[in-house]
């Protein structure tokens, strides 16, 4: 988008909304004729036009209610807002850019459009973000304007008619699933649909549509078993970060769908990620016609894109977004000035090449990992492998950073290593032995090789609790930290069960201990492999070596040299290193120790006051300027713009992941420029993941009219992607 140019506030810039005729000329004819028709005027209705922003002197003003003063764009926002409410559409999409004020637009319109007694507003957001809610309210609203109820945890109020005395209420995406009760459909479907992907989103349109038919048909038997949220009439909704409930199929998604409410409203930088089938869920929890019935919605849009119409299908995206979403980037002007004023902004791509060494390690484990993905291809099976295939993926990035992120587990040949190990082993003994038989019996039959449900990427560092599911030690550690905070107890993010993060066991430990004992994987087979590589090809490449982290590596080394030239440029600037692996953090603390670098640190694996302090320190002290932070947990709801630049050392499938990141700095407050650089290694899979961001990205703008561009099939990770990440080629047939 040209940032030169005014936007229209009412609508998505540099996109234009096709008139009715044209609808229902290029359109196929609707399940409904006259039915659809008369949504789609509705529809329409909701579209406004740049010729009618109004002039600053006629603009809403900041709510009295409020102790600061709403920016231009943040009373253009509120306006508009208002009118949603106030039409057809009853809330939509605010996608405003990160630091844009998305919350305090949505205070705005909460003491702006208050509902009566008994009517309060319901926001969902992370577990990360509910304290970060209640402090905004709590700074940003004068004294006693809004009673807020933090609703989570095992002490939560339990009436629904107390709960509905406040004026905002502030819960979690996993708790509002948790209040929906499960369908009678049996407990190993219910856990095939959370834990594996590729079932899930492998599923054809057909088995989707029965089920939305099943859920309508048991939607009263469970109403009446939901928790107290679903027994209220809630006066707005809103969905913070809500790109949460992308798959339509979780169990999260339909029980947001399910809530009782006046108005709706998601609020999310990025409403389409991956595919454009991810802008269904949100536009079904709104209720926006007649693209809130799956039907019509598959077959106007998401059918055209798959098969190859991306024009069309773009074209009814945008029109479809014109009338329900409003959003604004950092580069938009209005009254002829940017519409927030931050400093530049300058990224730098740098390639650099393995040593030698480092890229004889590369070819080789490269070699092996296409040896297997090729016999998944010869036998037909690479969708239905798809976890297994992103572990051989992941090596490969991990080999990109490291190579004792991946290489041989050597036998501990110092007699203390040794003790040290057998020591861990007893304790590992000990904690299995306290398990429930029936969680034992289920891990025995276990295979372990889903990904994990938190950051849907294939498991690092894999770990399993009493309850006998098995998540990344970080996410996990990060998920149940959060949950403390709030509440004040741990519990499992997959059956709420309660977890001590001190009784964890090691996947890789449990298949090399537990199951040998068993001698049987619960079929009376074999103990079960991960179905990778065979055992010695494992053994070689798979495991970290404890020997290797005093090395140093080409990324590392680069690394020292960007923050070497900033300390001689501006020795007071402080650096955020972004990584998604904590072992990479490990060793790029080793590497900084030597060179007498003060630094600290902030990942998923710290206790919340730990991370505080980690923060307070960056923050404070004049001699730390530098904070490893992991990717999983440091791109969302964080304010580091007490730093101004920015490295990242490995490439995120998601563009929008990487952004966030680099947003905690370069964000509203920011007062010097952002340097961001970011490390990729030539001839690797990062070049192949960088396109498939290009990608992501170009299917992004052009929904949202930023950007004009040709592209294939966006969407999960397809067989042709993969092909290309593993640089087979592709059959131009």
């Amino acid at each position: 988008m040209d940032g030169n140019v005014p936007y229209p506030p009412y609508s998505l810039p540099l996109t234009s909304f096709p008139n009715q005729e044209d609808m229902e000329g290029e359109w196929e004819a609707p399940l409904n004729q006259k039915e659809t028709e008369e949504q789609l005027k509705a529809l329409l209705e909701n579209v406004q036009h740049t010729a009618e922003v109004s002039p600053p002197e006629r603009r809403l003003q900041t709510p009295p209610d409020l102790r600061i003063e709403l920016l231009e764009h943040q009373k253009l926002g509120l306006e508009w807002m208002l009118k949603m409410e106030q039409g057809t559409n009853k809330g939509g999409i605010l996608a405003d850019d990160m630091g844009l004020g998305k919350t305090i637009q949505s205070l705005s319109v909460i003491v702006s459009n208050r509902g009566g007694r008994s009517q309060p507003t319901l926001i969902i957001a992370p577990v990360s973000l509910i304290l970060q809610w209640e402090k905004e309210i709590e700074e940003k609203t004068k004294p006693n304007t809004l009673r807020v109820l933090i609703y989570y945890g095992s002490k939560r109020e339990r009436s629904h008619n107390r709960i509905r005395t406040y004026d905002v209420v502030i819960t979690s995406y996993s708790l509002v699933a948790l209040e929906w009760p499960k369908s009678q459909k049996k407990e190993k479907e219910q856990l095939e649909m959370l834990m594996d992907r590729n079932a899930r989103q492998a599923m054809d349109d057909a088995e989707y549509e029965k089920e939305r038919q099943d859920d309508e048909s048991e939607e009263i038997t469970l109403r009446k078993s939901a928790g107290p949220l679903f027994k209220i009439k809630w006066w707005r909704v809103i969905l913070d970060e809500a790109h949460v409930i992308k798959n339509k199929r979780t169990r999260g998604a339909k029980a947001c769908q399910q809530l009782d409410a006046q108005y709706r409203w998601c609020l999310t930088g990025t409403p389409i990620q991956n595919n454009i089938g991810e802008l269904y869920s949100l536009v079904f929890f709104l209720k926006i016609k007649p693209f809130c019935e799956w039907t019509e919605f598959k077959k106007k849009i998401e059918q055209p894109f798959k098969r190859g119409r991306h024009k069309r299908a773009i074209a009814r995206v945008q029109g479809l977004l014109q009338a329900i979403c409003l959003r604004r980037t950092k580069k938009c002007m209005i009254d002829g000035r940017p519409i927030i004023q931050l400093p530049e902004r300058n990224t730098n791509h740098i390639e650099i090449d393995f040593t030698a060494a480092e890229r004889d390690f590369y070819r080789s484990l490269e070699d092996r990992v296409q040896l297997r993905f090729n016999a998944y291809l010869r036998a037909g099976t690479v969708m239905k492998n798809y976890t297994n295939i992103l572990v051989l993926l992941l090596r490969l990035r991990q080999a990109c950073c490291h190579p004792s992120l991946v290489a041989k587990d050597f036998e501990a040949a110092d007699p203390a290593d040794a003790m040290a190990a057998t020591t861990q082993e007893d304790h590992y003994h000990q904690i299995f032995a306290r398990f429930d038989p029936e969680v034992k019996n289920r891990l025995l039959a276990a295979d372990f090789d889903q990904e994990c449900i938190i950051c849907l990427d294939a498991m690092t560092d894999a770990v399993f609790s009493s309850c006998g599911h098995a998540f990344c030690r970080e996410c996990l550690t990060e998920a149940v930290t959060s949950q403390a905070r709030l509440a004040g107890d741990r519990r499992c993010p997959t059956c709420r069960a309660a977890i001590d993060l001190d009784a964890l066991v090691p996947v890789s430990f449990y298949r090399k201990t537990f199951r040998r004992e068993e001698g049987t994987n619960g079929k009376g087979k074999e103990p079960a492999k991960n179905g990778l590589f065979d055992e010695d090809f494992d053994n070689d490449f798979f495991a970290p070596d404890p020997e290797e982290k005093g090395l140093t590596s080409s990324k590392i080394e680069e690394m020292l040299r960007i923050l070497d030239q900033a300390k001689k440029e501006a020795p007071e600037d402080k650096t955020i290193v972004f990584s998604q692996f904590t072992t990479m953090l490990d060793l790029c603390e080793d590497a900084l120790r030597r060179k007498g670098y003060k630094f600290t640190r902030y990942d998923g694996t710290m206790s919340a006051d730990q991370r505080d302090a980690s923060l307070n320190k960056l923050k404070n002290g004049a001699q730390t300027t530098i904070l490893l932070v992991s990717l999983k947990c440091g791109s969302l709801g964080l304010n580091l713009t007490c730093a101004n630049r920015v490295i990242l050392l490995d490439a995120w499938w998601n563009p929008a992941v990487e952004n966030q990141a680099i947003d905690r700095v370069h964000r509203f407050g920011q007062l010097k420029a952002v340097h961001v650089h970011r490390i990729t290694i030539k001839k690797t899979i990062e070049n192949r993941i960088l396109a498939l961001q290009d990608k992501k990205q170009q299917l992004f703008e052009a929904a949202l009219g930023e950007g004009t561009s040709a592209f294939g099939k966006g969407g999960r990770l397809t067989l042709g992607d993969l092909m290309t990440l593993f640089n087979v080629e592709v059959d131009s047939d």
